[in-house]
């Protein structure tokens, strides 16, 4: 896994950013045509940084777009409330900015 850090932690917006370029389950089920079951696994952290209280702003995963990458702020953090969460076509979670 390949992972860079886009910038440093923003102590101001308290978030910290970064991104995967590869993915060994991205490579895995490209490789093995399981597709379908890849987002299975990429909508888990969503989850699994909510039990962190935390909220996971991203806007795609090395299975639908060019990289995963990860914003991630508290819970009761405004940035939260900026984005919404919503599904693609191939079933994967994504993080949009809410128009005002």
């Amino acid at each position: 896994m390949l992972l860079q850090c886009i910038e440093p932690y923003d102590k101001k917006k308290r978030a910290a950013r970064y991104h995967f370029t590869q993915c060994p389950n991205a490579e895995f089920a490209k490789k093995h045509d399981l597709m379908q079951v890849l987002p299975l696994f990429c909508n888990s952290d969503y989850w699994g940084m909510s039990q962190l209280h935390g909220t996971l702003l991203r806007r795609g995963t090395c299975g639908n777009a060019d990289r995963c990458d990860y914003c991630v702020v508290g819970s009761e953090n405004s940035m939260a409330e900026e984005y919404e969460i919503i599904k693609d076509e191939a079933g994967f979670l994504a993080s949009r900015k809410i128009e005002k």
